[in-house]
Protein backbone atom coordinates (compact mmCIF):
# COMPACT_ATOMS: atom_id res chain seq x y z
CA UNK A 1 0.00 0.00 0.00
CA UNK A 2 2.77 2.43 0.91
CA UNK A 3 4.51 1.63 -2.37
CA UNK A 4 1.44 2.72 -4.33
CA UNK A 5 1.25 6.00 -2.40
CA UNK A 6 4.92 6.72 -3.17
CA UNK A 7 4.37 5.95 -6.85
CA UNK A 8 1.33 8.23 -7.02
CA UNK A 9 3.28 11.00 -5.28
CA UNK A 10 6.23 10.63 -7.65
CA UNK A 11 3.91 10.67 -10.66
CA UNK A 12 2.20 13.84 -9.39
CA UNK A 13 5.55 15.59 -8.93
CA UNK A 14 6.71 14.52 -12.39
CA UNK A 15 3.46 15.71 -13.95
CA UNK A 16 3.73 19.08 -12.21
CA UNK A 17 7.34 19.44 -13.39
CA UNK A 18 6.41 18.62 -17.00
CA UNK A 19 3.53 21.10 -16.91
CA UNK A 20 5.81 23.84 -15.52
CA UNK A 21 8.50 23.21 -18.14
CA UNK A 22 5.92 23.22 -20.93
CA UNK A 23 4.47 26.54 -19.72
CA UNK A 24 7.82 28.24 -19.19
CA UNK A 25 9.24 27.36 -22.61
CA UNK A 26 12.49 26.18 -21.00
CA UNK A 27 12.90 23.32 -23.45
CA UNK A 28 12.73 25.65 -26.44
CA UNK A 29 15.28 28.03 -24.95
CA UNK A 30 17.61 25.14 -24.11
CA UNK A 31 17.31 23.77 -27.64
CA UNK A 32 18.00 27.22 -29.11
CA UNK A 33 21.07 27.63 -26.91
CA UNK A 34 22.47 24.23 -27.90
CA UNK A 35 21.90 24.83 -31.62
CA UNK A 36 23.45 28.30 -31.31
CA UNK A 37 26.60 26.89 -29.72
CA UNK A 38 26.88 24.17 -32.34
CA UNK A 39 26.55 26.69 -35.16
CA UNK A 40 29.03 29.08 -33.54
CA UNK A 41 31.61 26.36 -33.05
CA UNK A 42 31.16 25.20 -36.66
CA UNK A 43 32.35 28.56 -37.90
Amino acid sequence: MEYAIVLIGAAAVALALVAWVARSGAIGRLFDAVIGRVLNSAG
